[in-house]
């Protein structure tokens, strides 16, 4: 059995996903007395923030296009991809300013930022498996961003914390 895939739906989730990541690391940046961390908080917003427009450009390619027919006989890929976002710490209903300001202290923030990264990767991963690879081809760019974004952070996490 196929179904429709609205790319724009899914591509809809990664924006939300990416802004609550925006709003997350500029209320961490905001919060911590650390100025390494302060300063690793704003750069990662600033990232995030491209990623916005990333969605944006891809939501906006997307005008006019039918929605895809994907082969999916037991609904695997559907199932896979609304897993992954229903998982995913942004899309359980916390915003990011949210998160952030249940966060505790420095150590804090850096958990949850390394679970919001492996959360948007698995996302992304799920979206990129579901979707034309036309489409799929621009998800993989943020994949690796998201992967760079966890190293970053395990790494500055080791020499601020």
């Amino acid at each position: 059995m196929s179904h429709l895939l609205s790319a724009d739906e899914v591509f809809g989730i990664g924006l939300e996903i990416e802004k609550n990541g925006m709003d997350f690391y500029t209320a961490a940046a905001e919060q911590t007395e650390l100025p390494a961390a302060k300063k690793l908080f704003k750069e990662l917003s600033e990232w995030e923030k491209q990623h916005v427009l990333i969605f944006e450009n891809l939501r906006k390619g997307l005008k006019g296009r039918k929605a895809e027919d994907v082969y999916d006989p037991d609904e695997e890929l559907s199932l896979y991809l609304k897993g992954a976002a229903d998982n995913h710490v942004f899309v359980r209903g916390l915003t990011g300013a949210a998160a952030a300001a249940k966060c505790r202290n420095p150590r804090d923030v850096f958990d949850t930022a390394l679970r919001f990264e492996k959360d948007s990767v698995v996302y992304y991963t799920a979206m990129q498996r579901a979707l034309p690879a036309s489409d799929g081809k621009s998800i993989n760019a943020l994949i690796d961003e998201e992967l760079k974004h966890i190293s970053i952070l395990t790494e500055k996490a080791k020499g601020i914390l």
